[in-house]
């Protein structure tokens, strides 16, 4: 959608994403945005992440299994 990866464009301006205070994506609302491709092991770097909205896209998981990577583990509630 608006505003990604634009130069100088700040996160926080970015569709669908959500900071909090500290600067840290919490929010990632991106249903119906067209997505494709894997969802990689990358994902749980956004450790602050508490609203993950991926629906009506068309993902696949990183290691094309139906499962998603293991390392999501690592995120917390």
């Amino acid at each position: 959608n608006n505003n990604w990866f634009i130069p100088g464009q700040s996160i926080d301006t970015w569709y669908g994403v959500t900071l909090n205070s500290a600067g840290c994506v919490v929010e990632l609302n991106l249903n119906s945005n067209r997505l494709k491709g894997p969802i990689t092991d990358s994902i749980v770097n956004l450790s602050q992440l508490k609203i993950l909205n991926l629906n009506d896209n068309k993902l696949t998981i990183g290691n094309n299994t139906d499962s998603l990577p293991r390392e999501m583990n690592k995120l917390q509630n």
